[in-house]
């Protein structure tokens, strides 16, 4: 292999892992959120004119609601954490 093919085996290879985290991080967390906010409709029924809501929230949708949540809050920290210590961070790599 010359330089230039190795270096351009490691642009693709680099270029698919941003792409992989960019999709990970920019339609996962909406779409785990939007999952969350689905759960919180579980077990409720909605009226005929489709304003209002009636029951109460199954137990199954309040653990997975709670889970979709947690999982987006911890998402944000470290996100958060990441760009307050990122140079930090990034000598330790």
């Amino acid at each position: 292999m010359t330089p230039l093919e190795l270096h351009a085996a490691t642009l693709v290879r680099e270029l698919a892992t941003v792409m992989v985290v960019a999709l990970a991080l920019g339609a996962g967390i909406p779409a785990i959120f939007a999952a969350g906010m689905r759960a919180t409709t579980m077990g409720r029924t909605v009226s005929a004119d489709g304003h209002s809501e009636t029951g109460t929230m199954s137990v199954s949708g309040r653990v997975l609601s709670t889970l979709c949540f947690a999982v987006v809050a911890l998402a944000v920290l470290c996100g958060v954490a990441f760009i307050v210590a990122g140079k930090q961070i990034m000598k330790a790599f």
